[in-house]
C-alpha cells in the first residue's frame, strides 16, 4: 500500500482525486475497506463505490461454485466461441460487454 501512496504523491495527485470502486462481493469490500482505511479515506462516502457490474463471471448454475475441474470445460466453450454462453450463464462477450460498461460508468461518474 506504501507503494500506492508513494506513486500519488510522486504523480502530485492528491488524496481527495482518489477513487476506490469495487465490487459487490464481501471479499472486495473488505479489501476495498482496508486500502481506503490506509489511506485515511473514508470508506462510507463519495470516494468509494460499490459497482455492481464488476462482479465476477456468472457461469450458469451448472458451473456455478462447481470445481475447479469445470474450469476446463468452460474455457473450451469460450475458446470454441466467445459468444456463446454457459447454459443460464454469461459468455465472454457478455463479460467484456459488462466490464466496458462498468469502466464508461466510472470514467462519467469520476470525471474532472
Amino acid at each position: 500500500m506504501l507503494y500506492g501512496m508513494q506513486m500519488l504523491l510522486e504523480n502530485n495527485i492528491p488524496l481527495e482525486n482518489v477513487r476506490i470502486c469495487y465490487s459487490p462481493f464481501s471479499r472486495t469490500s473488505h479489501t476495498a475497506e482496508v486500502v481506503a482505511s490506509v489511506m485515511n479515506l473514508p470508506f462510507v462516502g463519495p470516494q468509494c463505490k460499490v459497482i455492481g457490474d464488476l462482479r465476477e463471471r456468472y457461469f450458469g448454475p451448472f458451473y456455478e461454485l462447481a470445481s475447479h475441474d469445470k474450469y476446463l470445460e468452460i474455457w473450451a466453450l469460450d475458446e470454441k466461441d466467445p459468444f456463446l454462453p454457459p447454459e443460464g450463464g454469461e459468455s465472454v462477450a457478455d463479460v467484456v460487454t459488462r466490464l466496458t460498461e462498468a469502466l464508461v460508468s466510472m470514467e462519467s461518474d469520476f470525471e474532472g
